[in-house]
């Protein structure tokens, strides 16, 4: 057997589990040996002639599996790109959370974070590089320890109304980081 028969036949087994139809099983076991074709490398003349069917009819299969595919490629992106949604800090001043929603990632210009995501902290120099304290008592799912922070996410010449160094910390990193003011 060779892998591309069990490529078939898993996304056959699959198809025959979710479907009762059985001309609606016939077809959609009869895509998937023509998507298992499509990814051995086959073109689509030698694929309709191969399964007797229209080179449409491959095109479509194959272009439904693509949007599929970037459409769930889609969905994780937006996941994990998605600023983590804690409870802003007990302390938090409401009146700034424009500003903190306002912060861009300087490197992507993504939103980096929201009043949510981002605390004062402490930090030093270390072996010449700025670390930030990250602690569990300010950050869900904070280390409690020094972490580095990144020169691409250190936003320069942006103002800072806190006063303190602020980090913007969520999925194990600094996203983006504000010195003190008039630092």
């Amino acid at each position: 057997m060779t892998a591309r028969d069990d490529l078939a036949g898993r996304l056959s087994a699959r198809a025959a589990g979710i479907c009762f139809d059985p001309r609606t099983r016939q077809r959609r076991e009869r895509d998937a040996v023509i998507l298992a074709d499509h990814a051995d490398g086959q073109t689509v003349a030698e694929i309709a002639a191969r399964r007797g069917v229209s080179r449409g009819h491959v095109r479509n299969v194959v272009r439904r599996a693509r949007q599929i595919v970037a459409k769930a490629s889609l969905a994780v992106l937006l996941y994990l790109t998605a600023p983590a949604r804690a409870d802003p800090a007990p302390d938090a001043d409401p009146g700034l959370a424009p500003w903190f929603r306002g912060l861009r990632a300087p490197e992507t210009n993504f939103l980096c974070c929201s009043i949510a995501d981002c605390r004062p902290v402490v930090t030093r120099i270390r072996e010449g590089r700025l670390e930030a304290f990250i602690g569990a008592a300010k950050f869900r799912d904070g280390p409690d320890a020094w972490l580095e922070v990144p020169e691409r996410v250190i936003l320069r010449g942006h103002d800072n109304p806190v006063g303190e160094p602020v980090a913007c910390f969520y999925g194990g990193e600094i996203r983006c980081f504000v010195p003190a003011a008039g630092t």
